[in-house]
């Protein structure tokens, strides 16, 4: 769920703010239609990172954005690619 997401995220960026709308929402889980399958049959992908790792490193671009209005992003593309070489993934290893 969204707050489970917002939960763990607050965990790694405590000074998070956010609150619940008391509206009736839409429900969204219907249009999202997230499918690895192909990625991983064309070209071994999987996964490198759990939800948790992912929520760290996206709060840590966040918080580093917005203390010093530079991205972190090459880095951490860097650092995703190293990872995937050492776990020998088909399109990282050269």
């Amino acid at each position: 769920s969204v707050a489970n997401v917002l939960g763990i995220l607050e965990d790694y960026w405590p000074q998070l703010s956010w609150h619940r709308s008391q509206g009736e929402e839409p429900h969204e889980a219907q249009h999202l239609l997230l499918d690895s399958s192909k990625a991983n049959a064309q070209l071994n992908w999987k996964p490198l990172w759990n939800l948790e790792s992912a929520l760290r490193v996206t709060a840590r671009w966040y918080q580093h954005y917005l203390a010093t209005n530079k991205v972190l992003t090459r880095e951490q593309v860097l650092n995703y690619a190293a990872l995937a070489e050492k776990a020998e993934c088909a399109w990282a290893v050269q």
